[in-house]
């Protein structure tokens, strides 16, 4: 490593043509170690951040974040590193060996991609039911139409299940989330996302509302609901991740009357804790490549999403139900005691 007079490292013009040679995001991952489990036949998910994706070829995506890139861009943006550390580190020829090494060694016993399977039910819907009613304050209505419809469940292991389905009914995608403990968000493995979850409006809607998870979609949904807005008569789609359009494709491939898009992106903003706004990126996205086509509008939440909105809203019209009690109750007892 060269370091500077004022003791700041730097790199040479021949370490960095090193790194750019080594600049694999897929053996870097698996040399650092990162639980990566299979998504596909030639791509891998990192197991706590089901949105990053690392491909046979090299490249790395974040989708939720719209960052992707070789192993400089996976060490600058989520490892934190500085780009001058990361070149060097890439140069490192240890380094260089070590992951040719794991590539060769997983390339030889990497098992073919599983089929895609829904998780096993549990005997009831106790769980997920409570945790989306008390929890993320969803709409019991939309619970229970969800549930009949087989769009939602709980697994065995107590995990939220929420499906897409392709036009003929079969099940092709499956997100599973964590009802309680340890934080779960994840793609059920060889999910297809372009069968993304999806909420019918009405039968003559011509308008899909897209949003970036399940959760998402149920919660405006309950919104609409909450404030009698006509988007209750919209479709309404989750794209699986902020930047992720292949869902919206397949949808309006299949939906020809659709004519308007709302574009209801999370509120990734600096003012809710966010480096990078997934979101405007998402939104910036969409309008390029289908505004030729469809009329687009935008939506954003005033927090940081529509489960932060709708959880607002519900805590907020719990506490004015129990004013509106507690004045009755002291009115009535007013007039006993004038009595």
């Amino acid at each position: 490593m060269s370091v500077s007079k004022n003791g700041k490292p730097y790199y040479t013009e021949e370490e960095k043509q090193s790194a750019l040679e080594n600049n694999n995001a897929l053996a870097y991952a698996r040399a650092r170690g990162y639980p990566l489990i299979r998504a596909g036949q030639d791509r891998w998910q990192h197991r706590d951040h089901d949105s990053m994706v690392f491909k046979e070829d090299g490249s790395w995506f974040w989708n939720s974040k719209g960052i992707s890139g070789g192993a400089l861009t996976f060490m600058t943006a989520f490892e934190g590193m500085t780009f001058t550390d990361a070149v060097l580190t890439l140069a490192n020829p240890n380094l260089a060996q070590n992951m040719q090494q794991i590539q060769e060694t997983a390339s030889k016993t990497t098992e073919p991609p599983k089929p895609f399977a829904l998780p096993p039910k549990a005997p009831d819907n106790t769980v997920a039911v409570n945790y989306l009613m008390n929890q993320r304050c969803i709409d019991p209505e939309l619970v229970q139409q969800l549930l009949k419809s087989g769009q939602i469940y709980q697994s065995d292991k107590d995990r939220l299940i929420m499906v897409g389905f392709d036009n003929t009914g079969t099940a092709r995608y499956a997100s599973e989330r964590s009802t309680y403990g340890e934080p779960i968000k994840k793609d059920v493995q060889g999910s297809q996302k372009k069968y993304s979850f999806l909420i019918h409006g009405g039968t003559t809607t011509d308008t899909v509302v897209v949003v970036e998870s399940p959760i998402e979609a149920m919660s405006y949904r309950t919104l609409a609901k909450t404030f009698c807005s006509p988007a209750i008569q919209h479709d309404i789609l989750s794209l699986g991740g902020a930047n992720i359009t292949i869902g919206l494709e397949q949808y309006l491939q299949e939906h020809p009357q659709i004519r308007n898009i709302v574009v209801a992106l999370n509120n990734d903003s600096t003012e809710h804790g966010h480096q990078i706004n997934a979101g405007a990126i998402g939104i910036e996205r969409i309008f390029q490549k289908f505004s030729g086509d469809y009329h687009i509008s935008a939506h954003k939440p005033t927090l940081n999403d529509w489960n932060d909105t709708a959880v607002a809203v519900s805590q907020n019209q719990s506490a004015l139900t129990a004013l509106q009690k507690d004045i009755t109750h002291s009115q009535q007892k007013t007039k006993q005691q004038q009595r």
